[in-house]
């Protein structure tokens, strides 16, 4: 695809799902998730489309990889800068993908600035070392630029646009690489139309929105019929075309093999830090995971489009928290505050009971459980089967089936109108 179409594509697909309009809080481009809630959004958000102040980057000094940053230097390129702390896991694996960002688009205009806290700079350059990351680096030795960009905690990702444009502000990591492919395919002259086009987007889906509020509202005031159901026979279940468990030698490393067997977790001893989903008649996986888990971290964009996609038939259960101390509750409830958006929902497992009754040994880890309550598959959610496996199994599920039949019933019914009294 030619540079100058790549904005045009993106932004075809906003108004095709729905475009925001720009108000306080209101995300341009919403493929590229941000981080953050409240104030500190909306005021990242007013700071996006508009140019990069460049003064923020006057206070960096002990420039590495190469000289100081100037408006000349980066005109017409990409900028990427990178908030980073030495001492931080997530910070030192953010490192090695930097690199390879820098590495294959250098050519294309990117230019890679990873800033690191104004303390320990001499443990700064030894991981910068040991992790081969080559890109510019340099020292927020004063902190003007964490406080320019409201840095809240690092790794903080932004990028600068071939106009000039903070073109995101603190998105997320896991978007990271689709963030920079979206930049370096633009010229600077496509960039410099974005918020125009951007614009004339959102006035077109308003415009749209319009015209369609009258029968989106009738249908809204009505709801979905949440509808009553006798459950599918054991027979029904055991005559099901489930699909094949799976046989990879690393589950029994990363939790006891329960395929086959009715799960054996508890969720009555946790404790929801989201509301409890309703799950009857839908498929549920649960996942495993942690803050801290980078493998867990690249399967939730999975996870969340799957739950998007398949909200009607499918409830995604994160547990975190392994009998662990109140701190790492309180980690756990700050991710949920970056990610508001998410539809994810979140149990913590105060005293390690959920965790132990399949002895889970290895993260991630997601147990595929069908409506009769047996765990038709388990294993890493990164495995290439695994959103296939759980379609299939959504498919064959006599439970799914039963559920969707009687809210097609009821539905029938509402619009046929109300039952007359006896």
């Amino acid at each position: 695809m030619k540079r100058s179409m790549v904005v045009t594509a993106s932004l075809l697909a906003m108004v095709a799902g729905g475009a925001m309009a720009r108000v306080p809080g209101a995300t341009p481009q919403p493929e590229i998730r941000r981080e953050g809630a409240g104030d500190r959004r909306a005021a990242l958000a007013k700071m996006e489309l508009q140019p990069f102040k460049f003064e923020m980057l006057s206070g960096l000094t002990d420039y590495t990889n190469g000289a100081a940053l100037t408006p000349e230097s980066i005109k017409g390129k990409v900028l990427l800068i990178a908030t980073w702390q030495a001492w931080q896991p997530a910070s030192q694996t953010l490192l090695s993908r930097l690199q390879a960002l820098s590495a294959k688009h250098g050519k294309d205009g990117l230019v890679v600035l990873g800033v690191h806290d104004a303390r320990k700079w001499d443990m700064a350059t030894t991981m910068a070392g040991e992790k081969g990351a080559k890109f510019l680096m340099a020292r927020d030795a004063d902190g003007s630029l964490r406080k320019g960009l409201m840095v809240d905690a690092d790794p903080d990702l932004y990028l600068v646009d071939r106009a000039g444009n903070l073109r995101f502000a603190d998105f997320e990591t896991d978007v990271l690489e689709r963030a920079v492919e979206l930049a370096v395919g633009e010229t600077a002259e496509s960039a410099a139309a974005v918020p125009k086009q951007l614009a004339d987007a959102e006035r077109a889906a308003r415009e749209a929105a319009g015209r369609t509020t009258a029968i989106d509202g009738a249908a809204g005031a009505r709801g979905k019929v949440k509808p009553v159901f006798a459950p599918p026979s054991a027979e029904q279940y055991e005559l099901a075309l489930w699909p094949k468990k799976n046989e990879d030698q690393q589950i029994s490393a990363s939790a006891s093999d329960v395929q086959g067997q009715k799960w054996p977790g508890d969720f009555t001893k946790g404790e929801w830090l989201s509301d409890k989903p309703d799950y009857l008649g839908k498929v549920v996986i649960v996942d495993f995971w942690a803050t801290w888990c980078a493998p867990c971290m690249r399967s939730k964009p999975l996870l969340e489009d799957m739950q998007h996609k398949l909200k009607d038939d499918l409830v995604i259960i994160g547990v975190s928290g392994y009998g662990s101390d109140e701190k790492n509750k309180l980690q756990v409830q700050q991710f949920m505050r970056h990610h508001p958006d998410s539809p994810l929902t979140h149990i913590f497992d105060t005293n390690g009971d959920i965790s132990k009754a399949v002895q889970v040994r290895g993260l991630p880890t997601c147990f595929i459980i069908s409506t009769d309550g047996t765990v038709r598959w388990q294993g890493n959610p990164l495995d290439p089967s695994f959103r296939k496996v759980a379609e299939a199994i959504i498919a064959q599920d006599p439970g799914v089936k039963a559920r969707r039949a009687a809210e097609a019933k009821a539905a029938g019914t509402a619009r046929g109108g109300m039952a007359q009294p006896n």
